[in-house]
């Protein structure tokens, strides 16, 4: 029975460039993100490759998620599956995979994706292009189903989740982003922790408020004339300064700010 005695207990951020085994058992992504990408491939019954799927979705959404500078990590799972099986099955169904495996890995480490790739639907419409092009159908025919299978699955994404294509690139460029100058930067710094929070807290405010179309003038203005509320203050029991446009919002900070003093006082 082998053993692998170098497993690190923890969850770890997946390098850019690195591929992982991801399981599909303990498994949460971003659908606006990734979703499109998020599919496991033709395996079982009927196919030649089968207890593969996962771990093709692993490789097929890790390439597209450094595609466009998404995050992936890994690591210790929140809920402990442990099944027993028949190994010998298990080497039947995995068989053309272990052969091949090398070649799919190959392939996924090798592939590069154009810059006009710039959402999961299109990164992932590039890769099954890619596909299609590389050795792998010239290793099996069952390549270039898959390759097919991936632009059906997208086919199929976009007509369930017309609402989902290119949300999350509108999000981004939606957001608007206050820069402090260099001489606001060692302003706040000379003052002291506190002021420099202060300052950035005034910058996300002033973001967040003229992001908003929705909201009325005199509500952004209540929310970027507001006094900042520092981590010091809570530390010190006083309560946080409501802004007046919600009661909601102030019961709120009221509550963390508790929270605060107490865990200091413990």
């Amino acid at each position: 029975m082998e053993r692998n005695f170098n497993h690190v207990d923890c969850v770890l951020t997946v390098p850019s460039g690195s591929l992982f085994p991801m399981c599909g058992m303990n498994l949460a992504f971003d659908r606006t993100l990734i979703g499109p990408a998020m599919w496991f491939g033709l395996m079982g019954a009927g196919q030649p490759l089968g207890r593969y799927d996962d771990m093709w979705a692993g490789w097929c959404s890790k390439v597209v998620c450094d595609h466009l500078d998404l995050g992936v990590k890994t690591g210790k799972p929140y809920i402990w599956h442990s099944k027993a099986s028949d190994p010998l099955v298990n080497l039947e169904k995995e068989f053309k995979g272990i052969l091949w495996q090398e070649h799919m890995v190959d392939f996924f480490r090798r592939v590069k994706l154009p810059k006009e790739a710039d959402t999961a639907s299109r990164a992932y419409a590039a890769l099954a292009s890619e596909l299609k092009k590389s050795n792998l159908p010239k290793i099996d025919p069952y390549f270039s189903k898959v390759a097919e299978g991936m632009e059906t699955w997208l086919e199929v994404w976009a007509e369930f989740n017309p609402e989902e294509e290119g949300k999350g690139e509108k999000e981004k460029k939606g957001r608007s982003r206050m820069v402090l100058s260099e001489g606001e930067k060692a302003s706040a710094s000379a003052r002291g922790p506190a002021s420099a929070a202060a300052v950035l807290a005034a910058a996300s405010v002033s973001s967040s408020s003229s992001s908003s179309s929705s909201k009325s003038d005199d509500d952004g203005a209540d929310q970027e004339n507001a006094a900042p509320f520092t981590p010091q203050q809570a530390l010190d029991g006083k309560a946080a300064p409501a802004p007046a446009a919600s009661a909601a919002a102030a019961a709120e900070e009221g509550e963390l700010a508790g929270l605060f003093a107490s865990k200091a006082a413990v």
